[in-house]
């Protein structure tokens, strides 16, 4: 069970959503989908955990190596405190959390959700509203994807949306700045190109 990080995450949580959308959504036109570019990303087996299935978003994933899935316990508490402590969410961006993987030793994160709405652009807007935020937006595997980089003094997180015809889901890659390298880089890289229908 995790225990060392649990409330350092549920801070963190709650600290990334109010930077996020704490600003009024703006009405913006769309952009145009033919000037987005097709994203390609290297995969090295040797950085990633084995594939697995997600059922309820019907993809397949690869955790980024040494990730390992969080036990029922602490996930079911991590749900339940952040349902009662996240107030600040517009309705149009709620997230249902499925899948929580980390490495308690390195406070490394990796976070699936199922974005519960049929809205794409709205979620756009929200991010595209906060200039604290870089963000870019590139076609992967036939996803659609919004990417956020969000980083502070002490955090990078790496944020992607995935516009799927059927489903919507977030994908959030969260580490300490000071345990960021070369390697961690590459073992996200290769998880996103894991990524797949």
């Amino acid at each position: 069970m995790i225990k060392n990080n649990y409330f350092y995450f549920i801070s963190f949580c709650l600290f990334i959503l109010s930077g996020f959308c704490c600003n009024k959504v703006a009405d913006t036109n769309n952009e145009n989908i033919s000037k987005i570019k097709i994203m390609q990303f290297n995969v090295d087996e040797k950085y990633i955990n084995e594939q697995i299935k997600i059922e309820e978003i019907n993809i397949y994933f690869s955790a980024p190596k040494n990730l390992i899935l969080m036990d029922t316990v602490s996930f079911n508490k991590i749900q339940s405190d952040l349902e009662k402590k996240v107030n600040i969410l517009p309705n149009t961006y709620k997230l249902n959390l499925l899948n929580i993987f980390y490495d308690e030793k390195i406070s490394f994160f990796c976070i699936i959700s199922k974005i519960m709405t049929e809205n794409f652009d709205e979620i756009k807007k929200i991010f595209n509203e906060n200039n604290k935020l870089k963000s870019d937006e590139f076609i992967y595997n036939d996803f659609k994807v919004f990417q956020i980089l969000y980083t502070n003094e002490n955090i990078l997180n790496f944020k992607l949306l995935f516009n799927d015809t059927k489903n919507l889901f977030e994908i959030d890659y969260i580490i300490p700045k000071q345990n960021y390298n070369e390697e961690i880089a590459r073992r996200i890289e290769s998880s996103i190109g894991s990524i797949k229908k």
